[in-house]
């Protein structure tokens, strides 16, 4: 099997094994031993292509510096955070991410009640901090449910509505095309969060989990993107630019008594 044909393969077992995790946490239609074996074979669908593609992969040599614990990682986690290998993996939940969040975010565009009104947002923060018969409101935390009464009284309803929607796009947009997909992972990491402190459960966790995965592992999950020339082209914060880091390793390698 060529190496484009099993990249295509390991990219939709991805999309399909994380689609199932989502009817595992998801969907309403599941029950009993469906729920078991829609979170089973999604999970090893997933297990499974990474595994797959691992046996092709040869992990590279890092030092470990002085001020470093001198514990390597396994090469396996490496193999997932860093590998080319598993990049079509990370396609495959970035594209399922991406059809997750532009959908949301689209039926959000076209309804004037989140982009004209905002009356939907202001119906969910309203179901959010009223108490039910049993006096709990459906916002757990206290501070959240303050947070959000002031939005209520503040009617930041009209603007923060179009902000939901138009942030909903752009994390899809972003996992779509694998651009800064760190960040864009990080921006779906703050509406799940935000979504669950608001008590809306449904595919939040799940989603919050796969988001956690992405920004683990951001420098092999856009390499199928546009990270693989953004990156290098604006660097990365915190990190020597591409073309200092190779001029240094030369002339660490041409003068042996600086090694």
């Amino acid at each position: 099997m060529t190496n484009t044909i099993r990249s295509v393969a390991v990219t939709l077992a991805g999309a399909f094994g994380a689609w199932m995790l989502q009817q595992t946490f998801g969907s309403n239609k599941l029950s009993g031993g469906s729920v078991l074996l829609y979170f089973l074979v999604g999970l090893v669908v997933l297990v499974a292509a990474a595994a797959w593609q691992y046996r092709y992969y040869t992990p590279g040599q890092d030092g470990v510096s002085a001020d470093e614990v001198p514990a390597r990682e396994p090469t396996f986690a490496r193999f997932l955070s860093r590998s080319q290998l598993a990049a079509p993996l990370w396609l495959g939940i970035r594209l399922f991410l991406a059809y997750t969040w532009l959908n949301a975010g689209w039926h959000k565009f076209g309804d004037p009640k989140w982009m004209v009104t905002g009356e939907s947002i202001l119906g969910n923060w309203t179901r959010a901090v009223t108490p039910n018969q049993a006096g709990v409101a459906p916002a757990p935390y206290e501070f959240f449910r303050n947070f959000l009464q002031f939005m209520i009284e503040s009617q930041a309803h009209t603007w923060f509505s179009k902000l939901i929607v138009f942030g909903e796009l752009a994390v899809g947009l972003g996992l779509l095309f694998g651009t800064l997909t760190g960040f864009a992972a990080l921006g779906g990491i703050l509406m799940n969060t935000s979504f669950i402190f608001a008590g809306s459960l449904s595919s939040n966790p799940l989603l919050l989990l796969l988001e956690i995965l992405l920004v683990w592992g951001w420098r092999a999950a856009g390499w199928l993107g546009l990270d693989r020339v953004l990156l290098p082209l604006l660097g990365v914060p915190g990190a020597p630019r591409a073309d200092v880091a190779t001029r240094g390793a030369t002339t660490a390698s041409s003068n042996p008594a600086a090694v």
